[in-house]
């Protein structure tokens, strides 16, 4: 049986024959319409060339979107399944069973794989962006000072590291009273005391009724040379008072708080003014080369230090010890940063 034949190009028909074989065999169907790029819509537009008024055979293309949409969404992929429908007729059933693109529509085309990077890449940025959005630090930095960590106001404890390295860890107890002002503290252990007992020209003060205690829980240190500030007494929890009359009158002064590391006394007797330092668990002990020296009128004093842990005691007729006697602190009341410590690794 002859069957006729059209084939499409773009805007108009390229021309009509016999299939004298009776069927175009699938392969030179798919070739003819590879070169026509006909859409996978060209069965539909078939039947729409054999509906009334639709003159074929005339060689005029038809008007209107419907030939131009068609002709323009054309590709090889699509003529290539246009070919497939044609051999394998529109009643075959499920004739896309086998096909390279079974399953998936997108499986076995050239962009497929492209596709997939950029999705993989897609993948990739989403998961840094919840990475991010985690908290996850992905460039840690090992702040050496409590300034350095942009902390709100208010006091926290948190880890810091000498020199940024993360091998020499110690914890600090950081205290901010404003945006970007921070205050780098290092926390005490129990056993941490400066006095001033009575005795000698030492009595007790209005307020007191006993010689001052003071004992601290924490003292101001700086984070790069490891010098302890003794002028800071915020750490303190002092208890007594005593006042002291000396040098003929001429030194007249209240000693409500004793500074860090730092003792006094106004007597040769039995009663000796004494100051501790424990440092235990803190990565922190006093340098071997602190000097403790006692300062004022006959007094008598030292400085031991023992791992951890160091004591100082002193005796004098108006007198004292501290670590800032090398800078003239004679009354033991002025302080500064003169107490070096030395980190001990972990």
């Amino acid at each position: 049986m002859l069957r006729p034949y059209c084939l499409l190009i773009a805007f108009g028909v390229a021309g009509c024959g016999v299939d004298e074989a009776g069927l175009l065999g699938g392969a030179d169907a798919a070739a003819h319409a590879s070169d026509a790029r006909v859409s996978d819509a060209s069965a539909d537009h078939r039947a729409h060339d054999a509906a009334p008024g639709n003159d074929v055979s005339s060689g005029k293309p038809e008007t209107g979107s419907h030939v131009d949409a068609h002709v323009l969404d054309a590709t090889p992929r699509d003529a290539s399944d246009a070919a497939h429908t044609e051999a394998s007729g529109p009643d075959s059933g499920d004739h896309d069973a086998g096909h390279p693109e079974a399953g998936h529509p997108d499986a076995g085309h050239p962009d497929a794989g492209h596709d997939a990077g950029r999705e993989d890449a897609s993948d990739a940025s989403e998961k840094d962006a919840h990475t991010h959005d985690a908290g996850v630090d992905t460039g840690a930095v090992f702040a050496q000072a409590c300034s350095e960590l942009g902390l709100p106001v208010g006091t926290q404890e948190e880890t810091l590291y000498i020199g940024h390295n993360p091998a020499m860890p110690w914890t600090a107890l950081c205290v901010t009273t404003s945006i970007n002002s921070s205050l780098t503290y290092l926390p005490l252990p129990a056993g941490n005391q400066s006095t001033y007992p009575l005795g000698g020209c030492a009595t007790a003060s209005v307020n007191g009724g006993t010689g001052v205690v003071s004992t601290y829980s924490r003292v101001l240190i700086n984070p790069t040379t490891l010098m302890v500030d003794t002028s800071d007494s915020s750490g303190a929890i002092s208890t007594g008072g005593t006042y002291e009359l000396s040098g003929n009158g001429s030194f007249k002064h209240t000693y409500s708080v004793m500074l860090f590391a730092s003792a006094r006394s106004c007597t040769l007797g039995t009663t000796e003014g004494t100051a501790s330092i424990n440092l235990t668990g803190t990565h922190f002990v006093v340098a071997s080369t602190q000097v403790f020296t006692p300062q004022g009128y006959e007094s008598m004093g030292q400085g031991t230090t023992i791992g951890s842990e160091t004591t100082l005691d002193v005796k004098g007729n108006s007198g004292g010890i501290s670590s800032c006697s090398n800078v003239n602190d004679y009354y033991t009341d002025v302080g500064g940063s003169c107490l070096q410590l030395t980190y001990v690794a972990p």
